[in-house]
């Protein structure tokens, strides 16, 4: 289980979500283009982009190159340092993404009142998260 990456599929958004745990840096390469934020277009993941192994868990944005999907995969580092905190950090990464390619902020000064659909998705990308680490994936 150790090297797999799941797939979660929120289904209200066309956006996956893929989670993995001590992956090799090969095999994220061989499943994953870079998505570039800045000019929406991808290029192949280099070693600098996965050189963080003091991290607990990091977030990259990504296309499979399996089907195309946009979505973000978030890599679970060092499992015992991947805590709630850390788990709730992620989420919000992958929330901004979501955000930013399909404009989940309401107005700004009424953020708090519109924000119900950002506060499901961050516990939705948490949960998932939680279920990589712990190994109860539901399928």
């Amino acid at each position: 289980m150790m090297n797999r990456i799941f797939e979660f599929d929120p289904a209200v958004y066309p956006f996956r979500l893929w989670v993995g745990m001590n992956v090799a840096p090969e095999d994220i390469k061989e499943k994953f283009w870079a998505w570039n934020i800045g000019d929406d277009t991808i290029s192949d993941i280099t070693d600098n982009n996965l050189s963080m192994d003091n991290v607990a868990a990091t977030t990259y944005p990504v296309c499979c190159r399996e089907d195309n999907w946009i979505g973000a995969f978030v890599h679970i580092r060092r499992k015992d340092k991947c805590s709630v905190g850390v788990m709730a950090h992620e989420a919000s990464h992958v929330c901004d993404f979501l955000s930013d390619r399909f404009g989940l902020v309401g107005e700004i000064d009424k953020l708090f009142s519109h924000g119900e659909a950002r506060a499901y998705f961050i516990e939705w990308v948490a949960n998932c998260i939680n279920q990589v680490k712990t190994g109860k994936i539901r399928e």
